[in-house]
């Protein structure tokens, strides 16, 4: 789900164009990092360098197709997903019981 969400922060913010004048490949980890920042309250832990490096294997046709709405309705499912496996967790008993 994080790496979902870190998606769609590089796209809807087109972080990528960033990165296009980047010279180094030190420079766009650095780039990304630096415009992730803003939204590090949104995630549940620290976005590190091995989560950046994922986005920069992204292919340029994949981002190019990226829609927004199909990426908030993955996100949604995902949340709902993330919720219902809480609240088992929470009531672990009973979930094993209806099991």
């Amino acid at each position: 789900m994080l790496y979902r969400a870190l998606e769609t922060i590089l796209n809807e913010n087109r972080i990528y164009r960033k990165i296009e004048e980047c010279e180094t490949f030190e420079a766009v980890i650095s780039t990304i990092d630096k415009a992730l920042y803003k939204f590090r309250k949104e995630f549940y832990r620290e976005i590190t360098e091995d989560d950046i490096l994922r986005l920069t294997e992204i292919k340029i046709k994949r981002i190019s197709k990226y829609d927004t709405f199909k990426a908030d309705e993955l996100m949604r499912k995902l949340e709902q997903e993330l919720a219902e496996a809480e609240t088992n967790l929470a009531n672990l008993t009973n979930y094993a019981i209806a099991y």
